[in-house]
């Protein structure tokens, strides 16, 4: 055994003795085989304890007037409590979408530990911020906090993190500065932070989650990371969080010109090809945005930059907008 504290073995019998993983070894002659063990407590001591922290949620978000919460409190077997759900390894998915959840979210959904996906969605009276206990949570892979009234986001993420899917959307009294922590995981696959209303600057060390990071419609407002203006990859970079209520970003010291793409690219009216810089020396300004057909905030400012192209063409103002 690897791990004697976790399991032994006794004349080709393996004992298990405590919660954790081990790897057994076994030889016969010259060959050599090896079995990855790991060792549970007991299913129902597990789930009692579960169900009890549950049951302390439940109390503290107004349970008894939730619009969804069949089987909570009841002897059911706790993978089928509305919302929750036991993944094969026994970690954990609470996923409250319009429950009807009212109050801060409580103290003990740190002891779930077990936790790996958290969804708040569509619970506009939730309020306050996450819970200092949050720190414990070191297996959460999924956070989604969305249309809530929450009111910060503290620095109170795992690090080392194990997050992939980040998002916190349209949860318009989400102010104060974003956590450093949040970002701690160097496996995250989506972070999206759009439509909130967090102030200062981004943090310096989300620069390397450029690739997947979107900071949108918030109120950051100050100077950037120099993370976000050096390596690869700068335009890019920019664009994941540039899209800011006013006042927004300092980008008074940016070469934003060099920000533009270099390669030449298709006017997807006429077919012709043209470069950013040469468009740019022949206008006084420039503006530049990405945009997608699907998206409702470019179909409200599309018409309004049409306007403005409309007005002020002739002094010397010109519009690229790339599809997205």
């Amino acid at each position: 055994s690897s791990n004697s504290s976790v399991a032994t073995v006794n004349n080709g019998t393996v004992l298990a003795v405590a919660e954790g993983s081990a790897t057994i070894t076994a030889t016969a002659g010259d060959k050599t085989t090896i079995c990855h063990v790991t060792v549970r407590q007991n299913i129902q001591i597990w789930e009692n304890r579960v169900k009890a922290i549950l049951t302390d949620i439940y109390n503290a978000l107004d349970g008894p007037n939730w619009i969804h919460q069949e089987n909570w409190c009841s002897d059911e077997w706790v993978g089928t409590w509305e919302g929750v759900h036991v993944f094969p390894d026994y970690s954990l998915q609470l996923a409250f979408d319009g429950f009807g959840l009212k109050g801060k979210v409580p103290e003990c959904l740190g002891d779930l530990t077990e936790l790996k996906v958290l969804l708040l969605r569509n619970e506009p009276d939730v309020t306050g911020t996450l819970p200092e206990s949050f720190k414990k949570l070191v297996n959460l892979e999924s956070l989604c906090i969305e249309r809530t009234s929450m009111t910060s986001l503290p620095d109170v993420f795992p690090v080392p993190s194990k997050l992939k899917w980040v998002s916190v959307f349209a949860n318009k009294s989400m102010t104060g500065p974003l956590p450093e922590s949040l970002g701690a995981s160097d496996d995250m696959e989506t972070f999206s932070i759009i439509g909130n209303a967090f102030t200062g600057a981004p943090p310096a060390s989300w620069a390397r989650h450029y690739k997947c990071l979107a900071i949108m419609g918030n109120n950051l407002s100050g100077t950037i990371p120099d993370t976000f203006l050096t390596g690869e990859d700068v335009p890019y970079k920019l664009l994941t969080i540039l899209n800011q209520n006013p006042p927004g970003l300092d980008i008074s010291g940016i070469d934003i010109k060099g920000c533009w793409p270099k390669e030449a690219v298709e006017d997807i009216i006429t077919g012709e090809t043209f470069k950013f810089a040469d468009v740019v020396k022949k206008n006084k300004y420039t503006v530049f945005l990405e945009w997608a057909p699907w998206c409702p905030f470019s179909k409200a400012l599309m018409p309004k930059l049409v306007d403005y192209y409309k007005q002020y063409h002739k002094d010397g103002l010109e519009i690229i907008a790339t599809v997205m």
